[in-house]
């Protein structure tokens, strides 16, 4: 019987507790089904948490995953990625992270697919994986310090070739919004760590090389993929990262400033990519990537960072939607969040809506501890992110997220909110396209433009012809906003599980790269009509996993505040469209009208839940 290349079949389970390491063998069958990756990653998640869906995500036994694909480990450009999963504590549903570097990479050379790590430390620890070998380690001297500290006092430790991901002292403290750096996260996955005494996971680069199918053509096609996305974005992505994003966005009409309340701002010209390039040191890549979209920035005066990024989702959330248009400021701000170890998404959402609740005077700068909040001040942001760290006054509730701010207030903030399902909305206006509007409702782990970038539709006319979306419909069709929302979830969820970087779609990769590229790995001819079940069925399995933490229907909403301002659609409000949108999405995905997919959905998707 033939069986897969380009996976070893073996998982490590971690349990911090008993400081025991096992290893476990997982069935080709499964890599068939789910891939790899955030597949992988939700098909164990499932089966550790089925039986116990009221844990809390700071328990013990909440399992913390480690996954990679079958793309890891091979020479794909754009391949340097793995996948995070766990109960998010910031929204208490599902909580993924994708995470870039070579953290991944390194783990496929060790001759592992995965890690599932569980259990509390009594003291703080990291875990060391190596070529055939795990171990808990003492981290106490790590424990306190920030990212960077932390991360070089590892590698002196340990030596240079490594990768390292860690948390900082927001995950120490609990911060629901903290992330794990190892690039970016969200979720707050860097608080689970953190309530495991996990300051660290360290990985050292093995020898072992995973058998793929036909290495030759492997190599080939990867070589000639790589010189075409190089190409395709060294004069934008190599040269800006995605910090060219601002202004361009703003000219189509996104309207960010102030915490989604206007468009006009005449200081969006400060976040220009050509003033970001002036604190550019050089363009840095993940392993085996011909773009290089992350930056080494530095700057040295009145905001002093020597750093990576920002990138355009943290640069507009703390910049633009806070008007605060100084590109060294904002690289500053986002360095303090990569120090900390907080989601830049999150942290810049939090700062306008503290701004807009003390407008409303529904907080006082008592409640601030004497910061008094003004547009365009970083150093109200500086300070505001200071007393989140030490939980002072408001910043209490704010370490807590939307979610505590919501149990603070109640409906009176309600008007204010931008967020799904406890996750801060990004920097890509909903109010922009229904597609943009019905992915955020949709998504599985809140509101997100990457688990279903339908701004790469509208924007830069990316379709997906094998599946059937040949063409750029109106942003405003509301017959076809629920195929584009499927179409996209679905791509994102395949690259996620090969796992491929979603930029290297703008260097010219598609659909059909990933089904070649995934031939010459594992030898089997997945149709795109397969790949597209496997996503329909790690998108349903992930539902699943979310109802059974309690989430239902009334949790694909719209936040009121994006449906009070949304324009209308042939005469019509964005609230007398909406269940006509959500149906319509629920009929695509198998899925009853209350959002759960049926019997015979999960049976034709061969899901055992």
């Amino acid at each position: 019987m033939f069986k897969l290349k380009g996976y070893w079949h073996k998982i490590a389970i971690v349990n911090l507790t008993d400081n025991i390491i096992r290893k476990i063998k997982v069935k080709d069958e499964i890599f068939k089904k789910y891939l790899g990756g955030v597949g992988l990653a939700t098909w164990l998640f499932y089966n550790e948490i089925k039986d116990n869906p009221n844990i809390d995500p700071f328990a013990p036994e909440n399992p913390l995953i480690l996954a990679t694909g079958p793309y890891q480990g091979t020479p794909i450009p754009g391949s340097g990625r793995g996948v995070f999963v766990s109960k998010s504590p910031l929204t208490g549903i599902w909580g993924e992270s994708n995470i870039g570097g070579d953290l991944a990479f390194n783990l496929k050379t060790c001759g592992l697919d995965a890690i599932i790590i569980k259990g509390k430390a009594k003291k703080p620890c990291l875990i060391y994986v190596s070529e055939g070998n795990i171990e808990i380690l003492d981290a106490e001297d790590y424990w306190g310090l920030k990212t960077s500290e932390a991360e070089e006092e590892i590698r002196k430790d340990y030596g240079r070739k490594i990768s390292v991901a860690c948390i900082g002292p927001a995950g120490e403290r609990l911060v629901r919004f903290a992330c794990i750096k190892s690039g970016h996260g969200r979720c707050g996955l860097g608080a689970v760590m953190g309530s495991k005494m996990l300051k660290a996971i360290v990985i050292e680069r093995g020898s072992l090389k995973v058998e793929v199918y036909n290495y030759d053509d492997l190599v080939s096609y990867s070589r000639e993929l790589a010189r075409k996305m190089y190409e395709k974005t060294k004069d934008l992505l190599r040269k800006y990262g995605t910090l060219g994003g601002i202004e361009y966005f703003y000219n189509l009409g996104y309207s960010l400033v102030e915490y989604w309340k206007k468009h006009d701002w005449n200081e969006v010209k400060g976040l220009s990519g050509d003033e970001f390039l002036k604190i550019i040191v050089k363009p840095v890549a993940c392993i085996n990537c011909p773009i290089a979209c992350h930056k080494h920035t530095r700057y040295k005066n009145e905001f002093s960072f020597d750093c990576y990024g920002p990138e355009y989702e943290t640069a507009a959330m703390i910049g633009w939607l806070n008007k605060i248009g100084n590109a060294k400021a904002v690289a500053y701000i986002h360095h303090l969040c990569n120090e900390y170890g907080i989601d830049g998404i999150t942290t810049g959402a939090l700062i306008g809506l503290t701004i807009r609740l003390y407008e409303e005077k529904l907080i006082s700068k008592n409640d601030l501890v004497g910061l008094e909040p003004k547009w365009g001040d970083p150093e109200f942001a500086i300070n505001l992110i200071e007393i989140i760290l030490e939980r002072k006054g408001f910043g209490k509730i704010l370490a807590g997220g939307v979610n505590e701010v919501k149990k603070k207030f109640g409906n009176k903030v309600n008007k204010i909110l931008v967020e799904c399902k406890g996750l801060d909305v990004p920097a890509h206006d909903p109010r922009y396209s229904l597609a943009q509007l019905l992915s955020y409702v949709t998504s599985n782990r809140g509101a997100c433009h990457m688990r279903g970038f339908v701004s790469f539709y509208y924007s830069m006319n990316i379709t997906i012809p094998e599946w059937g979306l040949d063409k750029v419909y109106d942003r405003y069709d509301v017959e076809k906003a629920p195929l584009i929302t499927v179409k996209f979830q679905n791509y994102a969820t395949i690259l996620n599980s090969l796992v491929q970087c979603a930029f290297t779609v703008l260097g010219g990769f598609g659909l059909k790269d990933a089904k070649s590229l995934l031939y010459y790995v594992t030898g089997y001819d997945f149709s795109f009509k397969e790949l597209e079940k496997i996503a329909e069925r790690i998108y349903a399995l992930q539902r699943l996993i979310n109802m059974k933490f309690g989430l239902s229907r009334k949790d694909d909403y719209i936040p009121e505040y994006i449906a009070v301002t949304y324009p209308k659609i042939n005469g019509k409000s964005i609230r007398e469209l909406f269940s006509k949108l959500l149906e319509e999405y629920y009929a695509l995905r198998g899925w009853d009208l209350k959002g759960k997919p049926t019997l015979k959905t999960l049976r034709k998707l061969e899901v055992e839940a």
